[in-house]
């Protein structure tokens, strides 16, 4: 049996790298990946002993420019934060991938002895893989899904990951 050189397998990698990465680029869609940061309303002062809104109006100087506002009140309610004392910043980014929905006949498809439980199954480059893995809400196709497993994918050097998902 003929052994491989090491530069015929390290040309093999590159090629399976850059073929996945092309691949993705112009055939791959959209996936809308959303991170939540929680911070103090500016709006309005934070009780720390009731973990809520004092009812006060006392904005942030300077008041971030991501947060409606500053909207003043009175009579004891925040129209920012709705008496939470929290207020919730939605960071969105796009990340290519290659989108694969499951059809019903593949659902009967078994591994394991158990059905398949993803709905759709996204390849993406390995410097996505874990923005996916770690996000608070993800998109696919505009159908919000919840993420299950990932497995990462290549020769030498990891070319991308597969990752399913089930939706919400």
């Amino acid at each position: 049996m003929p052994i491989l050189s090491s530069g015929l397998i390290n040309s093999m990698d590159q090629l399976f790298v850059e073929a996945l990465g092309e691949m993705r680029e112009f055939m791959g869609r959209d996936v809308t990946i959303v991170n939540n940061t929680k911070i103090n309303c500016p709006n309005c002062l934070l009780s720390y002993t009731e973990q809520e809104s004092a009812g006060i109006y006392s904005p942030d100087d300077p008041y971030p420019s991501d947060v409606p506002g500053p909207i003043p009140f009175s009579g004891g309610f925040c129209p920012v934060c709705k008496n939470t004392g929290w207020y919730v910043i939605k960071n969105q980014e796009n990340i290519k991938a290659l989108i694969s929905w499951a059809s019903p006949g593949d659902r009967q498809y078994m591994e394991a002895g158990i059905i398949e439980p993803w709905d759709v199954s996204i390849q993406v480059s390995i410097d996505d893989a874990d923005k996916v893995k770690n996000a608070d809400e993800i998109y696919v196709d505009g159908q919000k899904v919840e993420f299950l497993n990932l497995r990462k994918e290549g020769l030498k050097t990891l070319a991308g990951a597969t990752i399913e998902l089930r939706k919400i």
